[in-house]
This record gives structure tokens, C-alpha cells and sequence, in this order.
């Protein structure tokens, strides 16, 4: 019987998953059992654990398990957890069994939870989610994280609670059926309903006009999809109605609408119901199952109203005008989107992504679960037309888009730049750090000789993986190592450089736990993954592992297949970074850091104590500087008061501050003010600010405050000279007293704004004073846009009155060709001009329900209108640069530069005639 059904024959054989090696080294545990809360010693896993408590297990056990209420419990309660971490990266299910005599290789699971798993994963193949051992008197399920594949739901699901009918049958649909019904609702532009079919109403209308109906009158009509009978004669019709009326709500709603009529015999004989009660009553038992069917709308759907229905109660007599109860008769009309009888059963994990303690299940709201189903929005769909989405077809649930720009450095250049594997050799990357540890810590050396040999593949060394991933790192941490080898499980090593307590056990296990949750929620890998953690310490007296992963054992099938797609997964998780976009869409969204952005900030901090980062236009200095306050607060142990970031107008600073992660203040709030706290600085487009009259050198301050602050804080300056918007003293030491970083990859721009910008920027090398010159010419060498993607720049030679017009007409254009005012900036050369134009534009673009504001609502579903100072370091889709003509004319090249760099797609520069 047991080899007929292929899903039972996988959980219940040695040969389909493996277990004889695993088990048996586990076998010895039972001898002295521990209690469970003990898990650092007996489950020491990095992963998420869920307990369900004891079961019965095996098949003849759970056959002869006479309380079957507490066996479905059990079973509920493993399809749950499976569920929940199938959804939330993947974990462990623990189970407690309570059959001491009880061996899995032996018994299996029993049918009922083996068929139980069969329908969870639908068409995929039960192994390739379940994996399980014994060990000792507890069962560990390990689950693999849901993959998102094409003909899969997006997350896992034991029950919908959705359904439909299916000729005269009413059935529970599957996801895939649900997210069917929500595509072709989305995609509709105007919902189509029914009311119930012609044919329906014609029969409806023979039974409204009746008085009463007889005992065994047969119905001129049978059951059909829009016809159902139910006969209530026998039983607790209250029990038997809320079983049914919400479930035909839903499968009559979901369809084409129909009539569910109850006291009827399938045969169509009337046969009434519900006798010993009042009419009243009964319709006050239908109308509150009815108001329990969950209606929902999808974005698209403009209506706001409930299900439709109707009821009709008839009393039913015999030959002798005796009363025998009535026929209950409920209309559903066809509801516009979706009616579920029920919440999905659909569940996640409650705590947060990246914490690994014994976890509590959440059910997912009946409208989040929709939302997760659903198709992506327009908005995002949207991107496509500029950017490449990373690993589209398979992905894990709840794993953010990562976009790149289209033909931008593609994921294997990026790997094989940053992480090459040679065939047949076993690399330690990054060189550098290797031979900077080993001169600093002699016996390293010794120690990582050990964990390579025999190996092949990548060794990758860092100061702190837990800083890398967002962590905190730990003060006694001298380095991690991440070895990722085939055919062996992948291995975070973590040297201390002092005796190994528990608490730094704990961080081990935590960092190795929270680089897996991100490899598979965030990089979107899709195989079976561990990352077995090892303490190591460099104690004189303590100079080995004391947390030694043989104390963890994963099925073998955990074993690594695929160093690369691991890699791939493991440049998104380090090189990605939220992207701009995200207010925009309504949705967090990321982009990748370039290769030389992320080389930049993977240096120690230590090396870049005072730096001054010179980045042409669009390449991303603002990202780079955001990305570098995050390091800084975890590698520092830092709180928000400790950094401090300057920039020079409100936009950005508000911007930044919001991040949540700095005190943000512009030059002028730095200079007047005391900020005794601070540690670290970073100074944003510097190349803007002033040194105004009778107020204080802003960089000699910053410097002071940075020299005061000890030998382990960071003041960084972010600049592009190509961006100087005025002809004043900037405060800034000379170029050749700057310790300099670059930033050459354009990544903001289209090609075509990229290529309109090279001539002013070589003009302003031309006018440059001579040392200054002899740098930017280098860097203005170096330029490259690293990606292709489509867009214009349109330079016009109009009076006033057609610029208005112009800016005008363009701006609807572009609102019915579908993009938002929020992808719209129109900037001025100062903020009077800015203010006149508004004044002037604002009466037409109302017209349109067109808001006009200035910069300080860049993030909001506005046109933002303000002068090109103020929307420094910011940017937008379409920019209109309005006579970017200043009073100096030695930086009208500049001031083009800085306008033209705000655009990301489309540039439209308009001079006033005879100023071109």
C-alpha cells in the first residue's frame, strides 16, 4: 500500500531522503534525554524553530489513535508551522514524540499528515521542501523556504477559504485558481456582473409568487451551477446552516451568482425544514451568517459596497394545511471581486526576519494575503521599461524587488569580480584583508590553513560578517570567515580574540542565522541552506573551537550544490541598497551598489578615517554616504546622535533625517550650534557650501570636532566640483591636501543626458584654475555610463510665454501617457525665478488638478518647482531646467551640469530666446 503512493514513499524510506547516517549519529542522545528548553546544547541549530509540542506518530499508531479530535489537532498543528516557515525563509518544526518505541525510519509519519503534505505543495515533489530526523525522542522537520515559480502561488497555503462553483458542485478553489480570479479581475477595466441568469430568475420568479409550498411538491427545476438544494429536515439546522451558507455565499458570489434553497431534497422534493422555529428567527440566523463572508476589493475596483443577496422563506404544508416547517430560499447576486467564506489558512512566522529564537505562528489578514497573491503593481511593472529585475522567475516569498539599470554591470560581472572560483582550488578572498590578519594574528594563519584543506571554492574573509548584513558587531571579533565549498554544508567561522562565553555562542549562531534569512529573503536563493556557525577563540589557552558545528547536523541534502548560485545570492544581499524609487511605488524597492561603490565601503573604516570622495554627476555619492552612516552606526556600536550629517539645503536634509539613522542639519544650523555628542561626520555636496560673512569656517569646526572626538571616529566629505552652483569661497582645504576617493560610474542618467552633459563638463575642466583642472581632467577621463537605458534631452529657444506653455502642454502630455506628477521636477536658476514661474504656471496646472511645490515635497505625489540649489542632490524622472542662465557667467556650466544631472530618463532645457 505504502509504495503505491509516491509522496508517503518519499517521507517513509530510507533511500528518499537520506536519514541513515544522520539518525543513527543522533540515536545515542536518547540514552540521556534533556529537557528541551535546553536547546543551545541539544538544538543548537541557527535557524527558526517552531514547537508544536507532542504527537503521535507512525502509521499504525496514528490508525489506532482512537481521540481523533486530538490527532487532526496534531497534524493542524505540523501543517502550521510547516506553512509558516515555508513562508518566512524556512526553519525547523520540532516535534515531541510520544510513542517512546517510536522510530522514524521504521514507522514513517503516518498517511494522514504524508497526504497532508501532498496537497500543500501541490505539483512539487514533497522532498524537495521536507527533510526529516530523529533526534532522540523529538522529530525535526526541516522546511525549506517556498519558492515562487511560474504555475505556483507566491506563498504557501493549507486552505483559501475561497470558493467557487464548478457545474453543479461547489468547491474550495486553490491558491493558483485564486490568484487566476485576481488577475483577470485586475486586468479587467471595468468589472462585468451577472445577476443571476435569465433562466434562474424565470424560476425564481415561480416560487416568489407562491404562498406556500407542499410537502414532496417536486420543483420544476434541478440542481444546476446556478441551483442548489439542501435538505435541512434531519438535524440542528443552526449548526447545519453555519456550515453552509457562508461557503455557498462565496462559491455563488465568486461565479455567476445563484440561488442556494433549503428544505429541498436533491431530487428536487420539497421537504421543508426548520419546523419548531419562527421565520423571524431563521432570518436572523441567515442574515448573520451571511454578513460573515469576508468581501474584498481589488486597487482597481472603484465600488465599496457588500456582497448582494436576498432571502425568501416559504411556509411548507401537507394535503392538509399542516404546517411542516419552510423552504428557505437565499439569492446571491455575483460580487464584483472576491468573497471568502473564511480567512486563508496561510501563516509566517510573527517575529522579526533576522531573529532566531523559538518562534510564534501569525495567520495572515484575509486582505495581506490578497496582497500577496497579487500581480505587481502598475507602478512597479512600470520599471521594466528601465530597469532589469533580478531573478524574476524563481523567488522566495516576501524577497524585495532588486532592480539594476538596464545593461548595467550584470550579477555574474559583478560575482566574478568580487568573488572568482577557480575550478579545482579553494580561494581566500579578499587577498588583502588575508595578509593584513595574518601579519596581525600570527597563529590565524595556522588556524585557516585548517579549515581549507581538502576544499574547494571560496574562503571569504571580513572584519565583521555581522556589520556586512546589518548587525552590531561584537568587540571581540577579530574576523569572520564564510567558507562556501560543494558537497559540504557552507560554514561561518567567528574568531574572538578572548575566551568564548555563551554570549558570544549566542552571536555566532545569530550572525550565521541572520546571513541565511538574507540570502534567502533578501538574495532570493532557492535551494536548501544552512550556514553552521563555529566560535573560535585566540586565547593562548583556548585556542580551538568551542562551539564546533559537529554538534549540528543537517540532512545531507543541506549540502551546498551550487557555489555560484550561492555567490548570486550573496552579491544582492551585499551590494543592494533601497532605492529612491520606494516612496514612488508605495513599496520597498532596491537597487545594487556598483563594484566601485561597494569597494569603496568595504573598506575598514580604520583606512578611511578622513576622506574626501570626489563623484561625477549621478554616481551616487548620496547613496554611498547614506550606506556608509549604517556601517558606521553597527561597526561603532553608534546611536543616531552620534553621527552627524551636513549637507547644505533642507530637501536633503529632511530627506536623511528621515532615514532615521543621523542627526541631519544643513551648513547653516552646523556653524550655529554645538553638537558635543557627535563622533562621526559626513559631509554631503560640499562643493555647495559657503563660507558666509562673520560666520565660522565650517570645515575648520567639522575638522576640530573630528580631531577632538578620539582615534576610532570617521569625517567624510562627499563632493563634485563639476556640481558648483555659485562663485563663493567654499570653505574646502585646496585639492592637493585632500585625501581622495572616486566615484566615475554614472548610474543615475540615460545615456543620452550623459552624453549632453560631457561638453559643459569639459568646459569646466578648461576653467579651471591649474592644479584643480589636472584632477578633474582625470576624473572626466575615467567617466562611464554603466548602463543603456532609453531617454532624451531636448534643449529649446523661447520667450517667456512659450516656456510656460511648453512646461505646460509637456507636463499633461505626460500625465496621459501614464506617468505621475511625482516623476516631475521644473527647476530655476534662482528661487525669485522659481517663485515668478509658479505664479505664472500654477493657474493652468490646477486646471489639470496639478500641484506645484517646491523641493521640500520631492517625496509626495507632486510636481516639485524650485531653483537648482535647492533640488542639489536630489532627483526625478523629467526635469525641466528653465534658462539655466546665472548672473556668473564662469559657472553657467556648472549650473547646467547641476540641473541636467537631476533628470534620470528625460532633460528638457529651455533658454529664453536670444540667451541659447
Amino acid at each position: 500500500m505504502m509504495t503505491s503512493q509516491p509522496t508517503r514513499t518519499a517521507l517513509g524510506t530510507r533511500s528518499s531522503i537520506n536519514t541513515s547516517t544522520a539518525v543513527s549519529s543522533l540515536e545515542d542522545v536518547r540514552e540521556n534525554e534533556k529537557p528541551l528548553e535546553a536547546q543551545n546544547s541539544i538544538l543548537p541549530f541557527p535557524d527558526r524553530i517552531v514547537m508544536v509540542g507532542s504527537a503521535t506518530l507512525g502509521e499504525k499508531q496514528r490508525q489506532s489513535f482512537k481521540k481523533k479530535d486530538v490527532k487532526q489537532q496534531q497534524k493542524e498543528s505540523i501543517l502550521k508551522a510547516v506553512c509558516a516557515l515555508l513562508n518566512s525563509g524556512g526553519g525547523l518544526v520540532v516535534v515531541d514524540i510520544e510513542d517512546k518505541q517510536y522510530n522514524f525510519k521504521k514507522h514513517s509519519l503516518g498517511l494522514d499528515i504524508v497526504d497532508a503534505f501532498g496537497e500543500l505543495f501541490s505539483n512539487s515533489s514533497t522532498p524537495d521542501y521536507i527533510d526529516i530526523l530523529q533526534h532522540g525522542s523529538h522529530l525535526i522537520i526541516f522546511v525549506k523556504s517556498w519558492t515562487i515559480k511560474q504555475g505556483f502561488p507566491r506563498i504557501s497555503c493549507l486552505k483559501t477559504g475561497f470558493y467557487i462553483r464548478s457545474t453543479s458542485s461547489k468547491i474550495m478553489a486553490n491558491p493558483m485558481q485564486v490568484l487566476e480570479k485576481i488577475e483577470s479581475k485586475t486586468k479587467s477595466k471595468r468589472i462585468r456582473l451577472n445577476n443571476t441568469t435569465p433562466s434562474v430568475s424565470e424560476l425564481l420568479k415561480h416560487l416568489r409568487d407562491r404562498q406556500s409550498l407542499e410537502l414532496d411538491e417536486e420543483l420544476p427545476f434541478s440542481e444546476s451551477q446556478n441551483i442548489e438544494f439542501k435538505d435541512f429536515n434531519m438535524g440542528k439546522w443552526q449548526t447545519r446552516m453555519r456550515d453552509v451558507i457562508p461557503e455557498y455565499c462565496s462559491a455563488f458570489g465568486n461565479t455567476d451568482g445563484g440561488c442556494l434553497i433549503i428544505g429541498v431534497h436533491d431530487d428536487g422534493k420539497v421537504k421543508g425544514c426548520c419546523a419548531e422555529s419562527k421565520a423571524t428567527e431563521i432570518k436572523s440566523v441567515v442574515e448573520m451568517l451571511v454578513k460573515k463572508t469576508k468581501c474584498f476589493h481589488i486597487k482597481s475596483c472603484s465600488s465599496d459596497e457588500d456582497l448582494s443577496w436576498e432571502l425568501l422563506i416559504k411556509n411548507v404544508h401537507d394535503n392538509e394545511q399542516k404546517h411542516l416547517g419552510y423552504v428557505i430560499i437565499l439569492i446571491i447576486q455575483q460580487f464584483c471581486c472576491l468573497a471568502f467564506a473564511d480567512s486563508p489558512e496561510s501563516w509566517i512566522i510573527e517575529s522579526d526576519p533576522y531573529t532566531c529564537p523559538i518562534t510564534h505562528l501569525k495567520q495572515f489578514k484575509t486582505s495581506v494575503w490578497i496582497e500577496k497573491m497579487s500581480p505587481d503593481c502598475k507602478e512597479i511593472q512600470s520599471l521594466a521599461t528601465s530597469f532589469t529585475q533580478l531573478r524574476l522567475s524563481d523567488n522566495t516569498p516576501f524577497m524585495k524587488p532588486v532592480y539594476t539599470k538596464n545593461r548595467h554591470e550584470s550579477l555574474r560581472t559583478v560575482r566574478e569580480e568580487l568573488f572568482r572560483v577557480i575550478p579545482g582550488e579553494l580561494t581566500i578572498t579578499p587577498e588583502h584583508l588575508y595578509q593584513d590578519l595574518c601579519e596581525e594574528e600570527p597563529q590565524l594563519c595556522n588556524i585557516i590553513k585548517q579549515w581549507i584543506q581538502n576544499e574547494e571554492g571560496l574562503l571569504i574573509l571580513s572584519r565583521s560578517w555581522a556589520t556586512d548584513i546589518g548587525l552590531k558587531r561584537n568587540l571581540n571579533v577579530v574576523c569572520d570567515a564564510l567558507l562556501i565549498s560543494t558537497k559540504t554544508y557552507p560554514k561561518l567561522y567567528t574568531v574572538f580574540n578572548a575566551v568564548i562565553s555563551q554570549a558570544e555562542i549566542e552571536y555566532s549562531r545569530l550572525t550565521a542565522f541572520t546571513l541565511k534569512q538574507k540570502l534567502v529573503l533578501s538574495g532570493g536563493y532557492t535551494g536548501k541552506l544552512c550556514i553552521i556557525p563555529e566560535a573560535v577563540s585566540l586565547d593562548k589557552e583556548n585556542n580551538h573551537s568551542l562551539f564546533s558545528c559537529s554538534k549540528i547536523i543537517y540532512p545531507p541534502q543541506y549540502e551546498l550544490v551550487s557555489v555560484k548560485d550561492l555567490l548570486d545570492s550573496l552579491v544582492v544581499v551585499l551590494l543592494q541598497f533601497k532605492s529612491f524609487l520606494s516612496d514612488r511605488v508605495g513599496m520597498e524597492i532596491f537597487h545594487l551598489l556598483t563594484i566601485e561603490q561597494y569597494k569603496l565601503l568595504s573598506r575598514r573604516l580604520s583606512d578611511i578615517r578622513h576622506l574626501f570622495v570626489h563623484g561625477l554627476p549621478g554616481s551616487g555619492k548620496t547613496v554611498v554616504a547614506v550606506e556608509l552612516m549604517k556601517k558606521i552606526k553597527n561597526h561603532f556600536l553608534c546611536e543616531k546622535k552620534n553621527i552627524l550629517y551636513i549637507c547644505e539645503n533642507q530637501p536633503l536634509r529632511d530627506y536623511i533625517g528621515n532615514l532615521g539613522i543621523c542627526v541631519s542639519v544643513t551648513r547653516t544650523t552646523f556653524v550655529r550650534n554645538d553638537f558635543p555628542q557627535v563622533k562621526h561626520i559626513i559631509v554631503d555636496e560640499a562643493q555647495n557650501f559657503q563660507l558666509e560673512k562673520n560666520e565660522v569656517n565650517w570645515y575648520e569646526k567639522a575638522n576640530k570636532l573630528f580631531q577632538n572626538a578620539g582615534d576610532s571616529n570617521i569625517f567624510c566629505v562627499f563632493m563634485d566640483y563639476f556640481q558648483t552652483s555659485h562663485n563663493f569661497a567654499n570653505g574646502l582645504p585646496p585639492i592637493g591636501f585632500q585625501s581622495k576617493e572616486r566615484l566615475t560610474k554614472v548610474i543615475r542618467n540615460c545615456t543620452e543626458i550623459h552624453n549632453f552633459m560631457l561638453e559643459p563638463l569639459e568646459q569646466i575642466v578648461d576653467n579651471s584654475n591649474t592644479s584643480r583642472a589636472t584632477y578633474l581632467e582625470e576624473l572626466l577621463r575615467e567617466s562611464e555610463c554603466s548602463h543603456n537605458i532609453d531617454g532624451f534631452c531636448i534643449h529649446h529657444s523661447l520667450d517667456e510665454s512659450g516656456i510656460i506653455k511648453y512646461v505646460t502642454g509637456q507636463c499633461i502630455e505626460y500625465m496621459y501617457t501614464g506617468y505621475s506628477p511625482q516623476d516631475i521636477a521644473i527647476l530655476c536658476n534662482t528661487v525669485d525665478d522659481a517663485n515668478d514661474y509658479k505664479e505664472k504656471l500654477s493657474e493652468t496646472m490646477r486646471k489639470h488638478r496639478l500641484q506645484l511645490q517646491d523641493a521640500s515635497a520631492v517625496h509626495r505625489n507632486v510636481i516639485v518647482l524650485d531653483s537648482v540649489r535647492r533640488f542639489s542632490g536630489l532627483e526625478r524622472n523629467i526635469v525641466f531646467v528653465i534658462d539655466p542662465v546665472p548672473s556668473v557667467n564662469r559657472i553657467k556650466d556648472n549650473l547646467l551640469v547641476c540641473a541636467a544631472s537631476r533628470a534620470i530618463m528625460k532633460l528638457h532645457v529651455l533658454y529664453k530666446k536670444n540667451q541659447a
